[in-house]
């Protein structure tokens, strides 16, 4: 889907330091073709990125990295869900994102590791809500989101996770809003519990089994359940061939 990835057209500058820790920096100068911002039809640079990586290891069973980001755009009249186009966002758009994983793996050959990792971003947008019957009200809103996941490997070859994730509605400064009259816009904090169970035969291919407890809208439950089977071709983290 468009909002799966932010993979988008442009130029990326990254250094990395000369430490003894791991240390980056970067920024991106970027079309913004896809949410947040909006495929306004025109070449040039929309939006804009700036980030930072750190990192080390603790002794020789432990590693950790953190990262923060911001990103800045200007979406011209948005259309945040097509099935409810009533309205379209044209705002000033804001995000600070930070993030983490931090991952263990003794020095005996048992075949066990733990990682954990988690993301928080937290997003303000100022402008106007522009009304497809032609009216402009003003529009103020925050909202913020996280997850946590954690995968542990108890054997060579089976592992079993566990991920949280949440959107946290914040405050929408807007009358309509405030009055409930804009769907797609009301009060609600969607969430989603993920469990899994995997097995991987051979460094190649892995199966896995997932269930889902998702709370994406507030009228219904959605219990899902995935079967995976992933194989792996040609080069990859073992072989770089």
């Amino acid at each position: 889907g468009e909002h799966a990835s932010y993979a988008q057209d442009g130029l990326q500058l990254k250094w990395l330091a000369p430490s003894d820790i791991y240390f980056s920096l970067g920024a991106e100068a970027i079309n913004g073709m896809s949410f947040p911002s909006t495929n306004n039809g025109k070449n040039g640079v929309e939006t804009a990125a700036f980030f930072a990586n750190v990192g080390g290891d603790i002794g020789n069973t432990q590693s950790w990295r953190a990262g923060a980001s911001y990103l800045t755009t200007k979406p011209r009249d948005r259309v945040d869900d097509p099935d409810i186009a009533s309205y379209a966002i044209s705002a000033r758009t804001k995000m600070l994102i930070g993030d983490f994983v931090y991952k263990w793996k003794p020095e005996d050959s048992s075949g066990t590791s733990l990682k954990l990792q988690g993301e928080y971003m937290r997003r303000h947008e100022n402008g106007d809500l522009n009304y497809l019957a032609g009216t402009t009200n003003s529009y103020d809103s925050t909202q913020s989101g996280w997850y946590l996941q954690s995968v542990y490997q108890f054997l060579p070859a089976w592992r079993v996770g566990y991920r949280y994730d949440r959107l946290d509605y914040g405050h929408i400064d807007n009358v309509d809003v405030a009055a409930g009259n804009i769907p797609g816009l009301n009060p609600y904090n969607p969430s989603r519990n993920t469990v899994m169970f995997d097995w991987s035969p051979s460094e190649f291919s892995r199966f896995r089994v997932q269930f889902a407890r998702d709370k994406a809208r507030n009228d219904i439950t959605d219990n899902q359940v995935w079967l995976h089977y992933i194989v792996n071709l040609g080069a990859h983290g073992a072989h770089k061939y």
